[in-house]
């Protein structure tokens, strides 16, 4: 877990708006912001598959709701373009037919939320394009897999 950081930063060229950085072993991976769609999360393009600890970006998934999505301004224009964000619950064919999420994008599998031995991971899979995802939609979705995860291994 170690290998993730956020740093609640203001941004200056939102109107020094509060925004979140998140970065993996020192590399900026994703950005959270306000919008005129609401509190967003880019997650920047990235030829690496990487394993996000479900513990560690949950919290602050909700940490960034209460701190930034409360106080910031929304910008009067500007909108972003989303797409179409769905998820799936499954069971896994490659280990032992655990309980799995899958993530999509616009029909696409971008993510996978499965067991680890340290709890529930979003594993992203590497990605040519920015994804820009609903903080809301998100925090729902890794609190949902959360609690199927510890369930189905009770």
């Amino acid at each position: 877990m170690n290998e993730w950081e956020a740093d609640f930063v203001t941004d200056p060229y939102d109107d020094y708006n509060l925004a979140v950085e998140i970065l993996c072993k020192e590399e900026y991976v994703a950005a959270i912001k306000q919008s005129i769609q609401g509190l967003l999360m880019t997650w920047y393009p990235n030829k690496n598959w990487l394993d996000t600890p479900v513990e560690w970006l949950l919290p602050l998934l909700l940490e960034s709701k209460r701190s930034i999505d409360g106080n910031a301004q929304r910008p009067r224009k500007g909108s972003v373009s989303m797409g179409s964000w769905a998820a799936d619950i499954g069971n896994d064919p490659d280990d032992d037919y655990n309980l799995i999420m899958e993530i999509l994008f616009d029909n696409e599998y971008v993510a996978t939320i499965k067991r680890s031995p340290n709890g529930p991971t979003i594993k992203w899979y590497p990605n040519k394009n920015e994804l820009t995802i609903p903080v809301n939609w998100l925090a729902d979705i890794l609190e949902e897999a959360k609690r199927s995860i510890i369930s189905y291994d009770e």
